[in-house]
């Protein structure tokens, strides 16, 4: 499953990580910053594997 996820990962990671910076974690309640990019990155991994 890792195997499935890491390129789907990939290729959304660059595009998600520069907008909620951009001001977007102000409307989903994210923390600003670098702990903002990890909260996004959290959340989309959990959102991959289906958690």
């Amino acid at each position: 499953m890792p195997e499935a996820a890491a390129p789907a990962a990939a290729a959304v990671v660059p595009t998600a990580v520069p907008v909620p910076a951009a001001g977007r974690p102000g409307a989903q309640g994210a923390p600003v910053g670098r702990f903002g990019d990890w909260y996004v990155r959290g959340r989309l991994v959990r959102a991959l594997r289906g958690g």
